[in-house]
């Protein structure tokens, strides 16, 4: 009778252990899982933070060249100058141009 007790008991330990190492598994790939996304927010928050700070650096850059308004000196070919400057300012977008 004995040996049957000893048995039963090491059957519920084992079982027991085993549904223990799932629950453990389960949170752990829950956590790692959590940790992912939210490491992704913030990544996603800190660039999207450094894409709004670098277009209002342009907006500023940029808002006095085409808002100034022409002196009534300056000749059409100076404004169209002027106004071409602006224009590849504008266009050098993109990778390897310098802003």
């Amino acid at each position: 009778m004995a040996l049957s007790v000893d048995a039963a008991y090491e059957a519920v330990q084992q079982q027991s252990a085993g549904s223990t190492d799932l629950v453990v598994s389960v949170l752990a790939v829950t956590v790692f899982a959590l940790l992912v996304v939210v490491t992704g927010g913030v990544a996603y928050l800190a660039l999207k933070s450094w894409l709004d700070e670098r277009q209002e650096k342009q907006d500023k850059e940029y808002r006095p060249l085409v808002t100034r308004a022409p002196a009534a000196a300056t000749s059409s070919f100076e404004e169209k100058e002027e106004k071409r400057r602006v224009r590849e300012k504008r266009e050098k977008k993109g990778f390897g141009s310098k802003v």
